[in-house]
């Protein structure tokens, strides 16, 4: 099976990357240093997606009803989110935003290396030296001497969202989910994890609702900005698959070491310059092989 690339496939890639970035920022200047939990604040950007998209998505179901089966497999592949999210912002008690994301940026390696022994994914020889840059960008990322005596924890937890999230890209695209409509996808998934969250917080007694304004106006940001980040991935999925919009995604890792020694003034050194320069580069290569690749193929009809 090779890849092929869709109209706008990489612009959606590419956004989705920065956006979840900014979401990652957005929420951690709320509950940082505040009595808001991770949960909390994750409850409330899934709430507002929830919010915004279901009038448009319960619109476009009576139009084209939704199976039972299809339910199921998004039921699931909102659990994929759910967990890598849950494992992703556990890992920010131990490490900074920055490091966090960047470890979860492994996932493009760990999406090939599964695409490539269960789906028979033939990747060229540009798409394997996007990815060894990616994964050079990433290493020179994590500086170690930036991180604590915990920090061991909260790698292992970045790097497990990074499996979790690799899973829930090739459930969506191999189980027909891009054939739903974005919209309804992006709302069904934001609703499922807003009750996934509910249950997990209220087990662990973890909610606060004792929100200062500022922290509401960020998080509802954060909620706005993720139904964008969102719609851009389900996006990304269906018109360039789950390997394209995985490397093309480490814009956020970017995103999130500016965003973070900006606003969360977390400190960047050198090797992040570095190794952020290889991600760009990366980013560049994939995209000028996956045009060529589409004009080949647009030429072949």
């Amino acid at each position: 099976m090779n890849i092929k690339v869709g109209k706008n496939g990489f612009f959606y890639a590419i956004a989705q990357g920065m956006l979840f970035g900014l979401v990652h920022v957005l929420i951690q200047s709320a509950v940082r240093g505040t009595a808001v939990s991770n949960e909390t604040g994750l409850l409330i950007r899934f709430l507002v997606s929830s919010v915004v998209l279901l009038p448009a998505a319960l619109r476009r179901i009576k139009q084209a009803a939704l199976s039972k089966k299809l339910l199921w497999k998004t039921a699931l592949a909102s659990l994929g989110m759910l967990v890598t999210t849950l494992l992703l912002y556990a890992s920010y008690r131990y490490i900074s935003t920055g490091m966090g994301v960047t470890l979860h940026y492994t996932y493009p390696i760990v999406t090939m290396v599964i695409s490539v022994l269960f789906f028979r994914v033939k990747l060229n020889w540009q798409m394997l030296l996007s990815i060894t840059l990616s994964f050079a960008g990433i290493v020179f990322l994590c500086d170690m001497d930036t991180m604590g005596v915990s920090a061991a924890l909260g790698a292992a937890l970045a790097l497990a969202s990074a499996v979790t999230f690799s899973c829930y890209l090739l459930w969506t695209e191999h189980q027909n989910l891009n054939s739903l409509d974005p919209i309804v996808l992006t709302a069904l998934i934001s609703l499922f994890n807003s009750l996934g969250l509910l249950v997990y917080g209220g087990v662990r007694g973890s909610f606060s609702l004792a929100l200062s304004p500022r922290s509401a106006v960020l998080l509802c940001a954060g909620g706005l900005v993720g139904v964008l980040a969102m719609l851009a991935l389900t996006l990304a999925i269906q018109r360039a698959g789950a390997v394209y919009t995985s490397i093309l995604g480490t814009l956020e890792p970017i995103t999130s070491t500016v965003g973070g020694a900006l606003i969360l003034h977390e400190t960047v050194r050198g090797p992040a310059v570095l190794g952020s320069a290889l991600v760009v580069i990366a980013v560049v290569v994939a995209t000028l092989s996956g045009r060529s690749k589409g004009q080949k193929e647009s030429a072949a009809y």
